[in-house]
């Protein structure tokens, strides 16, 4: 099993602050919810999970099918059937934060009853956000025949990012009032799969409170329609030393990626991994994140420019900078990994080059 996962040709999609609880979900909504609406998905999904991170990886073959999908259909049917969906997720979605901000005052028997309504509704959140992944590759491909269509997705991956950060929060108390009915630490908690946390809580004790914390350290969760597996301790990290190996394979002086906002900028790197980090940005900093998220608007009027790991022509970065007038470098592959914080490095946004002065 472990050498079948190492040798597929897997590519980070994301970093975030997210837990085993939310991505076991979300994996549902990429695997399985999004072919139940368009005919296809994503066929498996690779997590990683360490020091209160999380790593997504998707097969590159799965992005080569779904972005095919654009050539056979009516792309404006398309977008008008997500754009459709993604407002009946955003309502879904409100009444799920209220609801979740309320939990403070629910009891074990009404954390049964919810835990299905927010599996329900944070994967209809991730199986909108999966159509804009593979949107963003062919858009970028189309050029002039767009007609708006960047901008539509763009509005729907934006709304549904906005939701998921909300519902992040609302998850917060959910689980602090969780774990004082269990008495056992919130974050351990997130480390479990929905299942298990409604076995808990019927006081079947599926997974142990030392399980809890060794996932909470290094974790991999695997997902595909035909099983769900997840490894912890050294069983994961010898694993997850693999996959960076191949990750980090063609590493060199510079870094390329693609254009989202033009212009030429020299500064210091401020990498933000966390949401603490945005604390740490000076005036003129360059930024090099995963991925903006809405969070950080208050920040980036500092930044004099940005790159990202991930992202395409619908991502936050991409929008935000165009918006702003930000020089923008996205889908720069490993881009936090091969600077760090204070390294002097020029970004020319013009042909999508960063490297160390």
């Amino acid at each position: 099993m472990e050498k079948d996962i190492i040798n597929y040709n897997w590519q980070r999609s994301h970093t975030r602050e997210l837990s085993l609880f939310t991505m076991e979900i979300a994996s549902y909504g990429y695997v399985v919810l999004l072919e139940k609406i368009l005919g296809i998905g994503y066929s498996h999904i690779l997590n990683i999970f360490q020091n209160g991170l999380e790593f997504s990886y998707r097969d590159k073959e799965d992005d080569f099918r779904l972005v095919e999908l654009f050539f056979k259909v009516n792309q404006s049917k398309l977008l008008s059937a997500f754009e459709k969906e993604s407002k009946r997720v955003l309502l879904d979605g409100d009444k799920m934060v209220n609801l979740l901000s309320s939990s403070d005052s629910f009891v074990v028997n009404d954390t049964i009853k919810i835990l299905p309504q927010i599996h329900e509704v944070y994967a209809g959140v991730a199986a909108v956000l999966g159509i804009t992944r593979p949107a963003g590759i062919f858009y970028e491909q189309e050029g002039d025949k767009r007609n708006g269509m960047v901008e539509r997705y763009g509005k729907i991956r934006f709304d549904q990012a906005k939701l998921y950060d909300a519902i992040e929060q609302s998850l917060d108390i959910f689980f602090n009032h969780l774990s004082s009915l269990l008495k056992i630490k919130s974050d351990f908690l997130r480390y479990c799969t929905a299942g298990e946390l409604t076995q808990l809580c019927m006081e079947n004790l599926v997974v142990t409170v030392k399980e809890m914390a060794e996932r909470k350290k290094i974790s991999i969760l695997y997902y595909s329609k035909e099983q769900i597996k997840i490894w912890y301790g050294l069983e994961a990290l010898e694993l997850k030393l693999q996959i960076d190996k191949k990750d980090e394979a063609g590493l060199g002086t510079m870094l390329k990626g693609k254009i989202a906002h033009p212009g030429i900028v020299r500064g210091h790197v401020r990498v933000v991994l966390k949401k603490k980090d945005l604390e740490l940005i000076e005036k003129g900093d360059i930024l090099i994140t995963p991925m903006t998220q809405v969070y950080f608007m208050p920040y980036l009027s500092k930044v004099s420019a940005i790159v990202t790991d991930e992202g395409g022509i619908t991502c936050h970065a991409a929008i935000i900078a165009r918006e702003l007038k930000i020089p923008c470098v996205i889908a720069a592959k490993n881009a936090t990994k091969f600077f760090k914080a204070g390294d002097l490095i020029e970004v020319n946004a013009n042909i999508g080059i960063i490297k160390k002065i």
